[in-house]
Protein backbone atom coordinates (compact mmCIF):
# COMPACT_ATOMS: atom_id res chain seq x y z
CA UNK A 1 0.00 0.00 0.00
CA UNK A 2 2.82 2.41 0.87
CA UNK A 3 4.53 1.70 -2.47
CA UNK A 4 1.37 2.72 -4.34
CA UNK A 5 1.24 6.13 -2.66
CA UNK A 6 4.96 6.54 -3.20
CA UNK A 7 4.63 5.86 -6.94
CA UNK A 8 1.66 8.26 -7.18
CA UNK A 9 3.58 10.99 -5.37
CA UNK A 10 6.62 10.51 -7.62
CA UNK A 11 4.45 10.75 -10.75
CA UNK A 12 3.05 14.18 -9.80
CA UNK A 13 5.96 15.62 -7.83
CA UNK A 14 7.58 17.23 -10.88
CA UNK A 15 4.47 19.26 -11.79
CA UNK A 16 4.91 23.02 -11.14
CA UNK A 17 2.68 24.90 -8.71
CA UNK A 18 0.80 27.71 -10.55
CA UNK A 19 1.25 31.26 -9.25
CA UNK A 20 -2.21 32.40 -10.43
CA UNK A 21 -5.58 30.68 -10.36
CA UNK A 22 -6.60 29.00 -13.64
CA UNK A 23 -8.71 30.86 -16.15
CA UNK A 24 -11.05 29.98 -18.97
CA UNK A 25 -11.92 26.36 -19.65
CA UNK A 26 -9.49 25.01 -17.06
CA UNK A 27 -11.16 27.13 -14.37
CA UNK A 28 -14.55 25.64 -15.24
CA UNK A 29 -13.14 22.11 -15.01
CA UNK A 30 -11.61 22.73 -11.61
CA UNK A 31 -14.79 24.46 -10.41
CA UNK A 32 -16.87 21.39 -11.24
CA UNK A 33 -14.26 19.09 -9.75
CA UNK A 34 -14.29 21.10 -6.54
CA UNK A 35 -17.97 20.29 -6.04
CA UNK A 36 -17.16 16.59 -5.84
CA UNK A 37 -13.95 17.03 -3.88
CA UNK A 38 -15.47 19.12 -1.11
CA UNK A 39 -14.16 22.42 -2.37
CA UNK A 40 -17.63 23.99 -2.12
CA UNK A 41 -20.61 23.16 0.02
CA UNK A 42 -23.75 21.75 -1.54
CA UNK A 43 -27.16 23.15 -0.80
CA UNK A 44 -28.72 21.83 2.39
CA UNK A 45 -30.43 18.47 2.03
CA UNK A 46 -34.03 18.48 3.18
CA UNK A 47 -33.61 15.27 5.16
CA UNK A 48 -37.09 13.93 4.31
CA UNK A 49 -36.71 10.31 3.19
CA UNK A 50 -40.45 9.98 2.59
CA UNK A 51 -40.40 12.68 -0.10
CA UNK A 52 -37.34 11.06 -1.64
CA UNK A 53 -39.20 7.74 -1.96
CA UNK A 54 -42.76 8.88 -2.67
CA UNK A 55 -42.34 12.26 -4.32
CA UNK A 56 -42.86 15.86 -3.24
CA UNK A 57 -46.65 15.56 -3.37
CA UNK A 58 -46.97 12.73 -0.86
CA UNK A 59 -48.20 14.98 1.98
CA UNK A 60 -50.84 16.63 -0.22
CA UNK A 61 -51.94 13.17 -1.29
CA UNK A 62 -52.27 12.12 2.35
CA UNK A 63 -54.54 15.11 3.02
CA UNK A 64 -57.16 13.51 0.77
CA UNK A 65 -57.71 10.92 3.49
CA UNK A 66 -60.67 11.96 5.62
CA UNK A 67 -59.09 11.09 8.98
CA UNK A 68 -55.81 12.88 8.28
CA UNK A 69 -57.60 15.92 6.88
CA UNK A 70 -59.85 16.10 9.94
CA UNK A 71 -56.86 15.80 12.28
CA UNK A 72 -55.00 18.67 10.60
CA UNK A 73 -58.17 20.78 10.61
CA UNK A 74 -58.67 20.09 14.33
CA UNK A 75 -55.11 21.14 15.20
CA UNK A 76 -55.36 24.29 13.08
CA UNK A 77 -58.76 25.21 14.52
CA UNK A 78 -57.37 24.97 18.06
CA UNK A 79 -55.10 27.91 17.19
CA UNK A 80 -57.08 29.83 14.59
CA UNK A 81 -60.37 29.54 16.49
CA UNK A 82 -59.14 31.86 19.23
CA UNK A 83 -59.72 35.59 19.11
CA UNK A 84 -56.76 37.95 19.00
CA UNK A 85 -56.69 41.52 20.23
CA UNK A 86 -54.20 44.21 21.22
CA UNK A 87 -53.91 44.97 24.94
CA UNK A 88 -52.08 48.27 25.58
CA UNK A 89 -52.09 50.92 28.31
CA UNK A 90 -50.41 53.85 26.58
CA UNK A 91 -52.79 56.08 24.53
CA UNK A 92 -50.18 56.45 21.77
CA UNK A 93 -49.82 52.70 21.51
CA UNK A 94 -53.61 52.39 21.43
CA UNK A 95 -53.67 54.56 18.30
CA UNK A 96 -51.16 52.28 16.62
CA UNK A 97 -53.19 49.26 17.72
CA UNK A 98 -56.28 50.78 16.09
CA UNK A 99 -54.32 51.28 12.86
CA UNK A 100 -53.10 47.68 12.86
CA UNK A 101 -56.55 46.31 13.65
CA UNK A 102 -58.11 48.39 10.88
CA UNK A 103 -55.47 47.19 8.44
CA UNK A 104 -55.85 43.51 9.30
CA UNK A 105 -59.65 43.50 9.40
CA UNK A 106 -60.69 46.05 6.75
CA UNK A 107 -58.09 46.81 4.09
CA UNK A 108 -56.05 43.62 3.83
CA UNK A 109 -57.06 41.06 1.20
CA UNK A 110 -57.97 37.93 3.13
CA UNK A 111 -58.26 37.49 6.87
CA UNK A 112 -55.81 37.10 9.70
CA UNK A 113 -57.07 33.53 10.15
CA UNK A 114 -56.10 32.67 6.58
CA UNK A 115 -52.67 34.16 7.19
CA UNK A 116 -52.17 31.98 10.27
CA UNK A 117 -53.42 28.94 8.35
CA UNK A 118 -50.80 29.59 5.67
CA UNK A 119 -48.16 29.70 8.39
CA UNK A 120 -49.51 26.48 9.90
CA UNK A 121 -48.97 24.77 6.56
CA UNK A 122 -45.59 23.97 8.12
CA UNK A 123 -47.37 21.20 10.05
CA UNK A 124 -47.89 19.46 6.71
CA UNK A 125 -44.71 20.27 4.80
CA UNK A 126 -42.29 20.89 7.67
CA UNK A 127 -41.84 24.61 7.00
CA UNK A 128 -43.76 27.45 5.38
CA UNK A 129 -42.73 30.66 3.65
CA UNK A 130 -45.44 33.35 3.38
CA UNK A 131 -44.78 36.48 1.36
CA UNK A 132 -45.98 39.80 2.79
CA UNK A 133 -47.24 42.21 0.13
CA UNK A 134 -47.31 45.79 1.41
CA UNK A 135 -49.49 48.67 0.26
CA UNK A 136 -51.05 51.95 1.36
CA UNK A 137 -54.44 52.58 2.96
CA UNK A 138 -56.29 55.52 4.52
CA UNK A 139 -57.22 55.71 8.18
CA UNK A 140 -58.27 58.75 10.20
CA UNK A 141 -57.72 61.04 7.18
CA UNK A 142 -54.12 59.87 6.89
CA UNK A 143 -52.31 57.57 4.51
CA UNK A 144 -50.62 54.58 6.13
CA UNK A 145 -48.29 51.87 4.94
CA UNK A 146 -49.48 48.37 5.86
CA UNK A 147 -50.10 44.80 4.82
CA UNK A 148 -52.04 44.53 1.56
CA UNK A 149 -52.08 40.75 0.99
CA UNK A 150 -50.07 37.59 1.53
CA UNK A 151 -49.04 34.63 -0.60
CA UNK A 152 -47.86 31.14 0.28
CA UNK A 153 -44.74 30.19 -1.64
CA UNK A 154 -44.54 26.55 -2.80
CA UNK A 155 -42.12 24.59 -0.64
CA UNK A 156 -40.86 22.44 -3.50
CA UNK A 157 -39.21 25.43 -5.17
CA UNK A 158 -37.41 26.78 -2.08
CA UNK A 159 -33.77 26.08 -1.25
CA UNK A 160 -31.96 27.00 1.97
CA UNK A 161 -28.29 27.95 1.68
CA UNK A 162 -26.09 27.42 4.73
CA UNK A 163 -22.46 28.07 5.61
CA UNK A 164 -19.90 25.55 6.85
CA UNK A 165 -21.35 25.81 10.38
CA UNK A 166 -24.94 25.09 9.32
CA UNK A 167 -26.15 28.68 9.75
CA UNK A 168 -28.70 29.93 7.24
CA UNK A 169 -27.22 32.55 4.94
CA UNK A 170 -29.86 32.75 2.19
CA UNK A 171 -33.26 31.50 1.07
CA UNK A 172 -33.59 30.99 -2.68
CA UNK A 173 -36.47 30.05 -4.96
CA UNK A 174 -36.13 27.99 -8.11
CA UNK A 175 -37.75 29.92 -10.98
CA UNK A 176 -36.76 27.68 -13.85
CA UNK A 177 -33.80 25.80 -15.21
CA UNK A 178 -30.64 26.97 -13.40
CA UNK A 179 -32.42 30.12 -12.20
CA UNK A 180 -32.36 30.76 -8.46
CA UNK A 181 -33.62 34.02 -7.00
CA UNK A 182 -32.57 35.01 -3.51
CA UNK A 183 -35.50 36.09 -1.34
CA UNK A 184 -35.41 39.01 1.07
CA UNK A 185 -36.34 37.46 4.42
CA UNK A 186 -37.62 40.84 5.65
CA UNK A 187 -40.58 40.44 3.27
CA UNK A 188 -41.37 36.86 4.22
CA UNK A 189 -42.62 34.92 7.22
CA UNK A 190 -40.34 31.89 7.46
CA UNK A 191 -41.76 29.39 9.96
CA UNK A 192 -40.10 26.04 10.76
CA UNK A 193 -42.13 23.30 12.47
CA UNK A 194 -40.23 21.06 14.91
CA UNK A 195 -36.84 22.71 14.37
CA UNK A 196 -35.21 20.21 16.73
CA UNK A 197 -35.62 17.62 13.96
CA UNK A 198 -34.36 19.90 11.18
CA UNK A 199 -33.42 23.49 11.93
CA UNK A 200 -34.14 24.78 8.41
CA UNK A 201 -36.67 22.45 6.74
CA UNK A 202 -38.52 21.26 9.84
CA UNK A 203 -40.43 18.00 10.23
CA UNK A 204 -43.96 17.20 9.06
CA UNK A 205 -46.56 15.90 11.51
CA UNK A 206 -47.83 13.60 8.76
CA UNK A 207 -44.56 11.70 8.70
CA UNK A 208 -45.56 9.73 11.80
CA UNK A 209 -48.95 8.86 10.28
CA UNK A 210 -47.65 7.54 6.97
CA UNK A 211 -47.33 3.89 8.06
CA UNK A 212 -50.96 3.78 9.21
CA UNK A 213 -52.05 5.66 6.09
CA UNK A 214 -50.21 3.18 3.85
CA UNK A 215 -51.72 0.17 5.65
CA UNK A 216 -55.22 1.63 5.49
CA UNK A 217 -54.86 2.45 1.80
CA UNK A 218 -53.76 -1.07 0.89
CA UNK A 219 -56.45 -2.70 3.03
CA UNK A 220 -59.05 -0.67 1.13
CA UNK A 221 -57.51 -1.84 -2.12
CA UNK A 222 -57.88 -5.46 -1.03
CA UNK A 223 -61.49 -4.85 0.01
CA UNK A 224 -62.25 -3.26 -3.35
CA UNK A 225 -60.72 -6.30 -5.04
CA UNK A 226 -63.01 -8.62 -3.07
CA UNK A 227 -66.04 -6.54 -3.96
CA UNK A 228 -65.04 -6.54 -7.62
CA UNK A 229 -64.77 -10.34 -7.79
CA UNK A 230 -67.97 -10.70 -5.80
CA UNK A 231 -69.90 -8.61 -8.32
CA UNK A 232 -68.55 -10.62 -11.23
CA UNK A 233 -69.37 -13.84 -9.35
CA UNK A 234 -66.16 -15.27 -10.72
CA UNK A 235 -64.16 -18.18 -9.33
CA UNK A 236 -60.98 -17.08 -7.55
CA UNK A 237 -58.73 -18.36 -4.80
CA UNK A 238 -56.84 -16.71 -1.98
CA UNK A 239 -54.31 -18.49 0.21
CA UNK A 240 -54.70 -18.15 3.97
CA UNK A 241 -51.56 -19.17 5.82
CA UNK A 242 -51.81 -20.01 9.51
CA UNK A 243 -51.46 -23.63 10.55
CA UNK A 244 -52.69 -25.33 7.43
CA UNK A 245 -52.99 -23.96 3.91
CA UNK A 246 -56.61 -23.65 2.90
CA UNK A 247 -58.20 -22.43 -0.29
CA UNK A 248 -61.38 -20.42 -0.23
CA UNK A 249 -63.50 -19.54 -3.26
CA UNK A 250 -64.16 -15.81 -3.44
CA UNK A 251 -67.85 -15.65 -4.08
CA UNK A 252 -69.16 -14.20 -0.86
CA UNK A 253 -67.31 -11.12 0.22
CA UNK A 254 -68.60 -10.98 3.79
CA UNK A 255 -67.74 -14.61 4.48
CA UNK A 256 -64.18 -14.20 3.21
CA UNK A 257 -63.51 -11.04 5.20
CA UNK A 258 -64.87 -12.56 8.41
CA UNK A 259 -62.75 -15.66 7.85
CA UNK A 260 -59.64 -13.50 7.36
CA UNK A 261 -60.31 -11.65 10.60
CA UNK A 262 -60.91 -14.78 12.68
CA UNK A 263 -58.56 -17.39 11.25
CA UNK A 264 -55.58 -15.66 9.70
CA UNK A 265 -52.79 -13.24 10.46
CA UNK A 266 -51.05 -13.15 7.11
CA UNK A 267 -52.67 -13.64 3.75
CA UNK A 268 -51.53 -13.10 0.19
Amino acid sequence: MFDRFKRAYTAFAHLPIPDEPPKGEQAVIEEVAGLFQGGKAFELWRGDELKMRRGNGIYKQMLIDDQISASILLMDSAIVGRRFRFEVDDPEQQKMADVFEYNLSRTMTGTIKELIQFMLWARVEGFSVVEKVFGTFEFDNKEWWGLDSFKLRPNDTLVVKVDEHGNRIALEQDQGITQLKELDLARFIYYVHQPRMNAHYGHSDLRAAYDHYWAKLNIYKFCDTFRYYSRLNSQGYFIIRKQNIKYLPIRRNNFCLSYFNKNSRLFF
